[in-house]
């Protein structure tokens, strides 16, 4: 992520409300780094089940074509 790419995010988002906050996930520490962040929060990985678990819970509640079925690891 280049600054003026952080900065076409962020200038529009400056005259919105003190003290509001802005979350960014990231797996580059260098997004990070540019944005000027006050505090991180590392994730572990999620396994491959926890993956697939976290994809049916929020993605296909009215069930699982079956297509992606033939995804599960």
């Amino acid at each position: 992520m280049k600054f003026l790419d952080w900065d076409s995010l962020r200038i529009p988002l400056l005259p919105s409300a003190q003290g509001s906050k802005i979350v960014v996930t990231t797996r580059d520490e260098t997004v990070t780094k540019t944005m000027g962040a006050v505090s991180t929060h590392r994730l572990k990985e999620l396994s491959p089940e926890n993956c697939w678990s976290l994809l049916q819970n929020l993605h296909f509640k009215m069930g699982i074509p079956v297509h992606i079925m033939s995804l599960n690891p």
